[in-house]
């Protein structure tokens, strides 16, 4: 097993989050997840530390891929990842604007009628900044 300080580096190597607004019938819902693509050897570790960190996770096999990767979907459990991530640079550069999203589901943002168009706007932040370089 791994320690949390352990468990921050194996995340800022190989954890990637996703993020995305999806429509349902009431509106729109925030859908999440971070997976984790380990090599075979640190699998088993990895998840017995999550469980030891009462992490919950799962394990999926990948179309064309031989070893397994663990997916977090839990929000409980996703805002206890964002938590441990320092704000230093990660391998997945979409760390920085997903903790900015998370928090806005941890307020409860996601709940107000304008949500889809703020979550947006947090999302594509970086495009819009390469846009207003590129036009110089």
């Amino acid at each position: 097993m791994y320690s949390e300080g352990q468990m921050q580096g194996i995340f800022i190597l190989t954890a990637i989050p996703s993020f995305s607004m999806t429509t349902v019938k009431g509106g729109y819902e925030p859908r999440y997840k971070i997976m984790m693509r380990l090599p075979e050897h640190l699998l088993e570790p990895v998840s017995r530390s999550l469980t030891a960190m009462n992490i919950h996770h799962v394990m999926i096999r990948e179309r064309g891929r031989r070893v397994d990767s663990i997916i977090i979907r839990r929000r409980f459990d996703i805002l206890r990842v964002c938590d441990l991530m320092p704000d230093s640079p990660t391998k997945s550069k979409s760390w920085r604007k997903f903790k900015r999203v998370m928090n806005m589901v941890r307020n409860g943002e996601h709940l107000e009628e304008d949500s889809k168009y703020r979550f947006e706007r947090v999302l594509n932040e970086d495009e819009d900044e390469k846009t207003i370089l590129s036009s110089r």
